[in-house]
């Protein structure tokens, strides 16, 4: 995988509460057992409880973090109530209307909220990624060759020959392979997990060192 630019973005603000795409709005935030928060979920839950979408555009960081363990912990709970019947049961339906309003830090273990977390989402959005890549998918020598493929490849590529020439034969992605590999600019959130850790890992102009694994292939 090859980073050719890196543009400064616009700050956080221009994320959360903003007229953004509806990609940006599935943009993955928190993800737990069983379940995740985008980015438009968490608006709306968010803006609900402060008052609409003007007063939240406001607000810190801090805040939106502090209220995402609350609405991760509501959710987890309510869960939790259905599996055991509760939710026919008053004072555990009364439990949860009330728990909308307080922070049950023992309720969640820090683990299970995973990348990307509003703050590692936060320090990636603000950095654009041209990326170019090299994808190889497993064929009829299965997982294994697929991988060996693309290791002889990226050997090939740190070796000093062309990223682009190499793309062009051997890369699977019909988007990118006539354009050298060029997928052009991606944020955190975009691609998957894997590649984009690998992404915003790699140096400017450099190329990531080892060959990344997705549901898609192998990549380089």
């Amino acid at each position: 995988m090859q980073k050719r630019f890196l543009i400064i973005s616009l700050f956080f603000m221009a994320i959360l509460f903003s007229a953004c795409s509806t990609k940006q709005g599935e943009i993955l935030l928190a993800k737990y057992e069983k379940g995740n928060v985008t980015i438009g979920e968490f608006e709306k839950a968010y803006a609900k409880n402060s008052g609409g979408f003007d007063a939240a555009k406001d607000d810190s960081l801090e805040q939106y973090q502090k209220f995402l363990d609350l609405y991760v912990n509501f959710k987890l709970k309510i869960k939790d109530a259905y599996e055991r019947g509760y939710d026919k049961n008053y004072e555990m339906t009364a439990e949860l209307d009330d728990y909308k309003k307080k922070v049950g830090v023992s309720y969640l273990l820090d683990k299970e909220l995973v990348e990307p977390s509003i703050k590692r989402l936060y320090e990636q959005r603000r950095l654009e990624l041209r990326v170019s890549h090299i994808m190889i998918r497993p064929d009829s020598t299965g997982d294994e060759g697929a991988k060996e493929k693309a290791t002889a490849v990226l050997k090939r590529v740190l070796a000093g020959e062309s990223f682009d020439s190499l793309a062009n034969e051997f890369s699977a992605d019909q988007y990118s392979k006539p354009k050298g590999g060029d997928i052009y600019y991606i944020t955190a959130g975009l691609v998957v997990p894997e590649f984009e850790d690998a992404a915003y890992k790699t140096e400017v102009g450099k190329v990531y060192p080892e060959v990344v694994k997705t549901r898609f292939g192998y990549h380089i």
